[in-house]
């Protein structure tokens, strides 16, 4: 799969006849196996906890539950895997090699062996406090959230207890429990019942949530006092008045259906910050399809519509960025009738790729620098076939989420004509068949060990990138820098698998550093590219380099 270096980013890149063959048969791999033990910080054994083993750059995964004594075990394919422990009241925490890195460390499982992973958690810190209203009310099912400060939430201990929320009881009291140490803003939002028409005859009960308040009751980010979480601590007394909702700057807008110009009532509508994931306002629409943004500090943000599977003829449509000072913005969502895009998954001769079921076609709008959420985990069925449903129109390139798969895409082909770079200009309500993705199991391997600047010590959590020698030339056509990427298992071992034939610069950085925009990737690369090595990689070769970090961090 192509990635982006980086969180919260997610994934930032992406003629002739044909011989329809069968699915390959393939003999069963034996399992690798994953044992430990969970304690607590003081060890002592912690019974049912969950240990999660996600197979890296996948959504497999694997579950146990420790016994009486803390001890679990659990079988899983050979691969490479992150590995999480979580119980209630605990901080979740996530296999890392300690002192080498803040982030998980990738675990390698080889076919037939065991690895042992164990854990230690520590006791969740606690807030607490009590919201009231404007005449000092208790103000009862209030959302109440916690989100800890982004300089400090990038500690791998911190990945389940970086946040929480919780709503008030009938006394306008909350608690928030599981957190990791570490400094948080406090917010709450009034929630109250709206009761929305869907249709004739039919009404729905609604949430509608009032602008966000921050702990000590202010209405913006800025003038928030932190809270200092210590954990297996309660901090108590984290009390505050909800502030008077805010008129002056909001987004507001309609929701309509565009082929018949009809309000749509009953669906979300969200603003996310542009300088961070949380959701800076949200409210649903009403009879008349009309909504308002509330309590929103001057900025930039992605207006998104979600409707889940309430309209499931309808595309999700894409977000629209705006930016908002001291006047309202209008910001107006017209939803067109979903389109599908049907096609097969083939290898160069015609077969049916190995595994085939596990791969996950994905679209982009051409330009854009996101895949577009518009089919959650399409199935591809044991022919190759598969379904993007949900797709709005305009023109979309085709790729495969491959992750530790030998294929590449080699080209997207409709109707017989290569696509792969002009992209299947989709239209409202359209059905798009016919489309085929061909992909090479001709790509090259490259595998070795990370090590220290200095010695012959392993390095684990490494990044080891490839990037075409090309690198800004794609970017300018596609948004896309095709880069490769993996991090070095607890063995300082890295194999990146179905690379492209082709030159490419290898780029090895002790951490994963993060990039809120792709430019500032492109920036980082031509800046240091006079000081990378250079791979020339044929086809089906297996390569063997150890490397070290070229970029300190």
């Amino acid at each position: 799969m192509r990635r982006w270096i980086g969180v919260p980013l997610g994934v930032w890149l992406i003629g002739g006849g044909l011989v329809f063959g069968l699915p390959q048969a393939t003999a069963e791999q034996p399992r690798g196996r994953i044992s430990g033990r969970v304690l607590s910080t003081e060890g002592k054994p912690l019974p049912r906890t969950v240990v999660i083993a996600q197979k890296w750059g996948g959504a497999a995964t694997s579950l146990a539950k420790t016994d009486r004594s803390g001890r679990y075990v659990m079988e899983v394919e050979p691969g490479t895997y992150l590995i999480r422990a979580e119980k209630g009241g605990y901080v979740t925490s996530v296999y890392n090699v300690e002192g080498r890195s803040d982030e998980p460390t990738p675990v390698t499982v080889e076919a037939g062996k065991s690895v042992v992973v164990d854990f230690r958690l520590p006791r969740g810190g606690v807030i607490t406090g009590r919201i009231v209203d404007e005449d000092g009310e208790p103000l009862v099912g209030a959302l109440v959230q916690v989100e800890r400060k982004p300089e400090d939430s990038r500690s791998v201990r911190a990945w389940g207890g970086s946040f929480g929320s919780a709503t008030t009881d009938d006394r306008g009291i909350y608690r928030i429990y599981g957190l990791a140490s570490g400094r948080y803003y406090v917010s709450a939002r009034a929630v109250e019942t709206q009761v929305v028409r869907i249709s004739s005859g039919v009404h729905s009960f609604l949430p509608q949530e009032g602008a966000v308040t921050y702990y000590p009751g202010v209405s913006s980010r800025q003038q928030a006092v932190e809270v200092e979480v210590v954990e297996g601590a309660e901090v108590t007394g984290i009390d505050f008045k909800i502030a008077p909702e805010r008129e002056r700057v909001l987004i507001f807008g309609v929701v309509r259906k565009r082929e018949t110009g009809e309000p749509v009532p009953g669906v979300f509508v969200v603003a996310v910050s542009g300088t961070g994931p949380s959701i800076g306002a949200r409210a649903t629409t009403d009879e008349q399809g009309r909504y308002e943004l509330k309590g929103l500090d001057p900025g930039t943000y992605r207006v998104q519509v979600t409707f889940g599977m309430l309209l499931e003829d309808y595309a999700q449509p894409l977000p629209q960025e705006v930016t908002i000072e001291s006047e309202p913005v209008e910001v107006n969502f017209d939803l067109e009738r979903a389109a599908e895009i049907q096609g097969r998954l083939l290898t160069e001769d015609g077969r049916v790729p190995e595994n085939v079921t596990r791969l996950m076609p994905m679209v982009r709008a051409k330009g854009a620098e996101r895949t577009a959420g518009v089919a959650i985990m399409p199935r591809v069925d044991a022919q190759g076939n598969f379904t993007l449903k949900r797709v709005p129109s305009g023109t979309f390139l085709l790729d495969v989420a491959l992750w530790d798969s030998p294929y590449f895409v080699r080209a997207v082909l409709h109707e017989d004509r290569d696509v792969t770079n002009e992209g299947i200009v989709v239209h409202p309500g359209e059905r798009v068949t016919d489309v085929t993705i061909i992909l090479s199991d001709a790509g090259a391997i490259l595998r070795g060990r990370v090590l220290a600047s200095e010695g012959d010590t392993p390095l684990p959590n490494a990044v080891v990138q490839v990037i075409p020698v090309d690198f800004a030339r794609r970017f300018a056509e596609k948004r896309t820098l095709d880069a490769r990427s993996i991090v070095s298992d607890q063995q300082g071992r890295y194999e990146l698998t179905g690379i492209p034939p082709g030159r490419y610069y290898v780029l090895v950085m002790a951490r994963r550093p993060t990039f809120s925009r792709p430019e500032e990737f492109l920036e980082f690369l031509t800046a240091r590219a006079a000081q990378l090595p250079v791979l020339d990689l044929r086809p089906r070769e297996t390569r063997q380099l150890d490397v070290r970090p070229i970029v300190k961090e």
